[in-house]
């Protein structure tokens, strides 16, 4: 039988994303984690109506029902790492319009919003934690 999901190939190489995230990084968090993520969609939905689903509607049908909470979880994994993998790029790009103009009201400058996101993610359960610091401009 078909499996109704697929792991989505990725938008880039693995290592397009060095040296700010490293192949082996890529690797391990694509083909184990996500890749895990769809097969159990898969192995969960099968022989069920949320087999002929869309994973929108999947995740959206299941959030408030408690006994499709492992449909759910597993859904929404996917969709996430499906909507992570197409928000990264190798390509350096300055943010625009609407979100440029709040990052300034916000924060002042892009500089200001990259040290406070950095300070935010070393208090994150998995973020690289204390000491981590951001790859030298210069080396994009």
């Amino acid at each position: 039988m078909a499996q109704p999901f697929s792991l989505s190939p990725l938008p880039w190489d693995d290592n397009a994303l060095e040296p700010f995230v490293s192949a082996r990084t890529i690797s391990f968090h694509y083909y184990k984690h996500h890749k895990a993520y769809v097969n159990t969609l898969n192995s969960l939905v099968e022989g069920t109506p949320y087999a002929a689903m869309k994973l929108e509607e999947i995740v959206h049908k299941t959030a408030s029902d408690a006994a499709a909470k492992k449909i759910f979880n597993n859904a929404g994994q996917v969709w996430n790492h499906d909507f992570y993998w197409r928000s990264l790029s190798p390509k350096a790009a300055a943010p625009q319009r609407d979100l440029a103009n709040a990052i300034e009201r916000d924060f002042s400058s892009l500089a200001k919003l990259i040290e406070a996101l950095a300070e935010a993610g070393k208090t994150q359960f998995g973020s690289a934690g204390p000491g981590w610091s951001r790859p030298a401009a210069s080396s994009r």
